[in-house]
């Protein structure tokens, strides 16, 4: 009978209580490297250039609103 949460687990020693969404053998996850965009564990030119790439539309957006902005204020 599960309470709480709860689950009954067997165990040589005896019965105990474990959380029922108990994951078993803990945390299995990558380093993320710095610059590593897509996520393949290696930072080369493809990155390189997406970060870059997203660099300059962020650039260009900010200066675009701010154009735009000043025309609305103007007519």
């Amino acid at each position: 009978m599960r309470q709480g949460g709860f689950k009954p687990k067997s165990h040589s020693s005896g019965t105990y209580w474990v959380r029922a969404n108990a994951k078993n053998g803990g945390s299995k996850t990558k380093e993320k490297l710095e610059g590593d965009v897509n996520g393949d564990g290696v930072v080369d030119e493809w990155d390189i250039r997406e970060t870059t790439t997203l660099q300059i539309c962020r650039i260009l957006g900010v200066v675009g609103a701010v154009i735009i902005v000043i025309l609305a204020l103007i007519f």
